[in-house]
């Protein structure tokens, strides 16, 4: 496997705790509220993403069509960290509901949910710690300079 370069190092410091603590906050909201805390938390970080996707659609290429913008904005580490609190949530409401709201509720099997939610958590952090400079390389080639990928700023 080839071993990421020093400057890989700081961006890994750039996104991971933040990272981190969004996934610990999905966990405890989830366990807490069954599931409707992380919904509302989901909800904002979907939309902050969702809010890039479509500044990246408007401000693309003329050349490029808006799907394929659409979707190239969707970077693949972004869709596995989709996955991975989706699985993260369920596992914590069910755990969450069968401990702290009705103790003699049936207790779902949420080991599984939460081992597939890490894995996706990893691929997560995997994937754009090794990619996202290819990706921004290839944003930057199919979206133009227009696209706000240039030196992290706005175009």
């Amino acid at each position: 496997a080839p071993k990421p370069s020093p400057s890989a190092s700081l961006r890994i410091a750039r996104f991971l705790p933040r990272l981190l603590a969004e996934y610990v906050l999905t966990l405890a909201l989830s366990a807490v509220t069954v599931g409707a805390g992380a919904l509302f938390l989901g909800s904002l970080l979907l939309g902050t993403m969702n809010g890039y996707v479509g500044w990246a659609v408007a401000h693309a290429d003329p050349k490029v069509t808006p799907l394929a913008a659409a979707l190239l904005a969707w970077p693949p580490w972004s869709i596995a960290r989709v996955v991975s609190f989706v699985l993260a949530g369920t596992a914590a409401a069910a755990w969450g509901h069968a401990r702290i709201f009705d103790r003699a509720a049936y207790r779902p099997r949420v080991k599984p949910l939460f081992v597939a939610s890490l894995v996706f958590l990893a691929a997560d952090i995997l994937l754009k710690w090794w990619f996202a400079p290819i990706w921004r390389g290839l944003l930057r080639a199919l979206l133009g300079a227009s696209a706000g990928i240039e030196a992290g700023g706005s175009g």
